[in-house]
């Protein structure tokens, strides 16, 4: 059976035909395309690789020939300079040859010359020597008699000479004595008239100098005499007046002493007059005792009391014991007793209470001092401030 043509109403089978032949073309053409890419580049690697021969052997062959070329070249310049070595050598050995050559020939010629020379210059030695010495001889000749002739000159030069000094000194002598006896006598002249000068001039400078001296020593002698006469003054003055002083502080202490001679006398004996004149100081004495407690600050007292009242009266008590009593005070610092009308201390076992002489407790005992006691005792009121509390 041939099946020439397979279709459908839809077109798939031939959508799969084409399909199928678009996908078998392209892989051709892929094909294609591989074994085109595959041939060329067989053919690039074949180009490369005989083009990298190439240059391989055209890089062996210029350095062979370059290694050729330098050696010949090496060859070359080191057998030219051999050659010039030894041309340069033999024309060293040439030349110190011809030096030495010329040396030992100007050596000769110099040797003879100065044999030469030497003989003339002896030869001309020989006849200086001979006219030196025929020379010598006549100059010693003629210095001979030429220092004759000297000395013959000499001599009478000096005996002229001599003479004209002894004439010459004789002269000047007596001209000096001329002159040394008018200096004498200018001298005499100008010291006599200096002696005149200074005796004017020192009557002139005395004269004053002795007068003011004079006044001077007068005026001092006055200023002397008046010092004198006012420290005379001022020292009768000072005296008068520490005497007029003296005489009125004897006469405060006489007047006081009579008074008190009299208070004594009037007191009965000098311990009650002691005692009467402390009294004058007693106001005093209690505003200091008064101060010396004033200034502690005390700024409440707080008192517990049971209801009995023994409580605040023992407070009491005790705070009016414990104030520097003015009668103790006067006592013990001033050794002063004061009359009993004015009060009487009480016995310190008394004051706290204890046993009196029978054996009982004391009614005071525990209470407050009276108010006669207090104004005898002087207490001085402390400015603490005392509040009642609650018992509790």
């Amino acid at each position: 059976v041939n099946i020439l043509d397979i279709s459908d109403e839809s077109g798939y089978i031939e959508a799969l035909g084409k399909r199928a032949t678009a996908e078998a073309v392209q892989q051709a053409r892929g094909d294609v395309a591989e074994q085109e890419k595959t041939g060329e580049m067989r053919v690039a690697a074949a180009l490369r690789d005989r083009t990298i021969g190439v240059r391989d052997a055209e890089r062996e062959q210029t350095v062979r020939v370059a290694e050729l070329d330098k050696a010949r070249s090496i060859g070359e310049e080191t057998a030219g300079l051999e050659r010039d070595a030894a041309i340069k050598e033999a024309q060293r050995t040439t030349a110190i040859r011809i030096a030495e050559l010329e040396k030992e020939q100007k050596i000769g010629e110099e040797t003879a010359a100065l044999e030469a020379n030497a003989r003339v210059k002896e030869a001309e030695q020989q006849t200086r020597i001979a006219v030196a010495n025929a020379n010598a001889t006549a100059i010693d000749g003629e210095s001979l008699a030429q220092a004759n002739v000297a000395r013959a000159r000499a001599t009478l030069r000096i005996e002229e000479a001599e003479a004209y000094q002894r004439s010459e000194t004789r002269q000047k002598e007596a001209e000096a004595a001329v002159v040394e006896a008018a200096n004498r006598a200018q001298a005499r002249a100008a010291l006599a008239d200096a002696e005149r000068v200074e005796a004017e001039q020192r009557a002139a400078l005395e004269a004053p100098a002795k007068a003011q001296k004079a006044k001077t020593i007068v005026e001092a002698e006055a200023e002397a005499e008046k010092q004198v006469i006012s420290a005379r003054a001022e020292a009768e003055a000072i005296f008068a007046r520490l005497d007029a002083e003296a005489r009125g502080q004897f006469e405060i202490l006489a007047r006081k002493g009579e008074g008190l001679e009299k208070i004594v006398k009037a007191a009965g004996g000098s311990k009650e007059a002691f005692q009467l004149l402390m009294l004058e100081h007693i106001d005093g004495l209690a505003k200091t005792a008064a101060e010396a407690i004033s200034n502690i600050k005390i700024d409440k007292v707080v008192v517990w009391d049971s209801g009995t009242g023994n409580n605040t009266s023992n407070f009491i008590t005790g705070l009016a014991q414990s104030l520097p009593p003015m009668m103790n005070v006067l006592k013990d610092i001033g050794g002063v007793e004061l009359p009993e009308f004015l009060g009487k201390l009480v016995p310190e076992a008394a004051a706290n209470g204890q046993a009196t002489g029978n054996g009982q407790p004391s009614r005071d005992a525990g209470r407050p001092p009276s108010p006669e006691k207090v104004e005898a005792g002087k207490i001085a009121e402390s400015p603490a401030r005392i509040s009642k509390g609650d018992t509790a």
